[in-house]
C-alpha cells in the first residue's frame, strides 16, 4: 500500500510540475508578446480595454477567449497565455 502511495505522489508530483512549466512561456515569445501588448494598452494602464483591443486592429472574438476571468480588460498575464502569442 505504501508504494502505491509514493507512486501516485510521485505521479502527481511531476503533473504539478510539467505543468508549471508548460505555463511559463519562452523568453522569445513572451517579449514578442509583451511589445504586442503595450502597443495595443494605448493609454498604459497594464491592461487592454476592449475599445484599445479594437483601435489595435485585433478581432472582437478573441477579446472575449483570452480575457479568461471576465473582468472585461485583458492584463498581461492572460494575453502571453492566449494561444495566438
Amino acid at each position: 500500500m505504501n508504494g502505491w502511495r509514493l507512486t501516485a505522489f510521485t505521479l502527481a508530483a511531476s503533473l504539478i510540475s510539467a505543468n508549471a512549466i508548460a505555463a511559463d512561456p519562452p523568453a522569445g515569445k513572451r517579449q514578442k508578446a509583451e511589445a504586442k501588448f503595450k502597443k495595443a494598452d494605448a493609454n498604459r494602464d497594464g491592461k487592454i480595454s476592449r475599445s484599445e483591443w479594437l483601435a489595435a486592429g485585433y478581432p472582437d472574438v478573441l477579446f472575449v477567449r483570452i480575457d479568461t476571468n471576465k473582468d472585461g480588460v485583458i492584463e498581461l498575464i492572460e494575453f502571453i497565455a492566449a494561444p495566438a502569442n
